[in-house]
C-alpha cells in the first residue's frame, strides 16, 4: 500500500506567470530560504493579512467618519441657535438703547422746565 504524502492531498493550482516573474519568486525564496511554493504561499498570506488589516481599518474610517459628521451636525445646529440668540439679543439691546435714549430726553425736558428754559 502506497502511502500518500501531504503534498499529493493538498489543492493545487496552475498558475500563468508574467515574464519574468518566475525569476523573482525563485530569487527571492532563495534569499529565506524557501522553495517558491512555500514563497508563493507566504506572499498570499501576506496579501491576505494586509485585505484583512485594510477592511479593520476601512470600518474604523467609516465609524470615524459617521462621528465627525454627527459632531459637524450637532456644531451647526448649535451655531444656529446661538447665532437666534445673538439676534435676538442685538433687537432686545436696540430696544432698550431707544428706551434709554426716550427716558434721557423726557428726563432733560422735565430738567429744562423745571429750570425755567
Amino acid at each position: 500500500m502506497v502511502q500518500e504524502s501531504e503534498s499529493r492531498v493538498l489543492d493545487k493550482v496552475i498558475v500563468r506567470l508574467p515574464d519574468g516573474m518566475r525569476d523573482q519568486l525563485k530569487a527571492a525564496a532563495s534569499e529565506v530560504g524557501r522553495s517558491m511554493n512555500a514563497e508563493i504561499v507566504a506572499r498570499l498570506e501576506a496579501s491576505f493579512e494586509i485585505d484583512e488589516a485594510g477592511g479593520k481599518q476601512g470600518f474604523m474610517m467609516g465609524e470615524l467618519s459617521a462621528q465627525i459628521a454627527n459632531s459637524i451636525s450637532m456644531l451647526k445646529a448649535e451655531i444656529s441657535r446661538m447665532s437666534n440668540s445673538l439676534e435676538m439679543l442685538t433687537e432686545e439691546n436696540k430696544f432698550l438703547r431707544e428706551e434709554l435714549s426716550a427716558m434721557y430726553r423726557q428726563a432733560s425736558e422735565h430738567r429744562r422746565s423745571e429750570d425755567g428754559y
